[in-house]
């Protein structure tokens, strides 16, 4: 580190230089600080001008602004060593995460096409399965994730930043969502300079993700009203009544429906289907003098079973119905509002989804999440470089809101301790007394509507 006298010397030709100090650790300097001022129509140019200066003196020095007490400080300090690259780590890591989405991508073809046989390890590893499910899943998921992070590095190596290729989170097929992978990110090797980089190497990934996803949802959809496979009704017990109707309510329910209520009982017979155990919940509805009661009950059975149930109808009751429900061993997906709108256009409403709409969803969801503007995901850049230190605001607010539907989907919660233990604060640009021009807040305001069109509050409901 230079001599604090010649610091300032360097600097003063671009800032006007009043005062100098330096700060110790141990006996050694850690920081130099140079208070100055400039006027704020000038203050990005002469910083980076500044800036440019030291770097051309000591490359590996971190210089860097903030404002204490009404105060601008230049600060001078030396690097902190980066972590290795490994080249050898990311590229195995890739070549896993194929491995691994490929998988998952048989899974879902698998399922799209007729159902597990017996053994669901043959199914896996079947030549057909693993295929399709690399063509219609593993190759459009690695396009949206790979060209989301792509576009964090070409930005970032458009600001003049290092930063590695991205390294990519593979897992087991059917750990958690059946998609093989937890994403990817790349690491910068350098601090963001300033706000304007700060926004666009947050914004870019994010907003490249989901232009790759929207196409890919829509051929999704277009595929699975062309296949028109139907959702299979699973599990369905034997269900008959007498004095009531019974017809199916969806897959994995059933309405018992009083015609006319009499007071008394009416009684209903239920077989389980299968050779295992398999329960059942029965939400019963009465209607007694213009008053709604409702009850709740659950019933468990062998395979091949049967049990009888009897309802009492008190005097003044005018209506009863009884919904009964069981798992139908499918797995149900909540839908962001994109894909709701899209799905107006496209009905699909009964069908079994195409692998490549999964994949798209999927796109949409990392995209939602990554949005979020807490700490250094995707939005805490893009929130950090707009709302400054109020973010810690906007930041409070996700947690909440992630705490609040975690009681709805229970993985929201662990995303909120990993979110905490990341830390939910934005640590400042170099420059954080930047202004964004007005092409970026615009950008800005995409980003938001891109959050609220990708975010999926519940992301399985059953």
């Amino acid at each position: 580190m230079m001599e604090l006298a010649a610091l300032r010397k360097l600097v003063e030709p671009h800032l006007r230089v009043y005062d100098a100090r330096e700060e110790k650790l141990r006996g050694k300097v850690a920081a130099q600080m140079l208070y100055v001022q400039v006027r704020p129509e000038e203050f990005d140019a002469r910083f980076e001008a500044a800036r440019s200066a030291i770097r051309a003196v000591e490359p590996e020095a971190l210089v860097f602004l903030r404002r204490d007490a009404g105060e601008d400080i230049l600060f001078v300090a030396e690097r902190p060593q980066s972590a290795p690259t490994r080249p050898g780590l990311r590229l195995g890591m890739f070549l896993a995460t194929i491995v691994t989405t490929v998988l998952a991508g048989s899974l879902a073809w698998a399922g799209f096409n007729g159902g597990f046989g017996e053994n669901v390890w043959a199914d896996l590893i079947a030549p057909q399965n693993l295929l399709w499910g690399a063509v219609a899943f593993a190759l459009p998921l690695m396009a949206i994730l790979g060209l989301h992070e792509m576009a964090h590095y070409v930005t970032a190596r458009r600001h003049g930043l290092r930063a590695t290729m991205p390294l990519f989170l593979p897992t087991p097929p059917g750990l958690g969502l059946p998609i093989g992978t937890l994403g990817a990110f790349i690491s910068l090797k350098d601090p963001l300079p300033d706000r304007k980089a700060l926004f666009d190497v947050g914004a870019s990934g994010p907003l490249a993700g989901f232009l790759v996803a929207v196409p890919v949802l829509i051929l999704g959809l277009l595929l699975t009203a062309s296949a028109a496979h139907a959702i299979p009704d699973l599990h369905r017990p034997l269900i008959l009544a007498d004095g009531a109707s019974v017809a199916p309510d969806g897959t994995g329910a059933a309405l018992l429906t009083v015609a006319e209520a009499h007071p008394g009982y009416i009684t209903f017979n239920v077989t389980a289907p299968g050779s295992g155990s398999w329960t059942y919940t029965t939400e019963l509805r009465l209607t007694v003098n213009g008053t709604l009661r409702t009850e709740s009950s659950t019933s468990s059975l062998d395979g091949g079973k049967s049990e009888r149930r009897s309802i009492h109808l008190p005097e003044g009751t005018t209506m009863a119905s009884a919904r009964i429900t069981w798992d139908d061993g499918l797995l149900s997906f909540g839908d962001p509002l994109l894909v709701q709108w899209l799905g107006k256009l496209i009905p699909t409403d009964g069908l079994l989804i195409h692998p490549t709409f999964f994949a798209g969803w999927v796109g949409l969801l990392v995209t939602g999440i990554n949005l979020l503007p807490v700490g250094q995901l995707d939005g805490g850049h893009v929130a950090r470089a707009v709302l400054g230190d109020r973010t810690k605001y906007a930041a409070y607010a996700a947690i909440t809101v992630l705490m609040m539907l975690s009681f709805f989907f229970s993985s929201w919660f662990l995303m909120t301790l990993f979110v905490l233990l990341m830390g939910i604060h934005h640590p400042p640009p170099l420059n954080d007394r930047t202004v964004l021009d007005r092409r970026r807040l615009w950008a800005a305001a995409v980003v938001l509507v891109v959050f609220i069109v990708s975010f999926v509050p519940v992301p399985v409901v059953g």
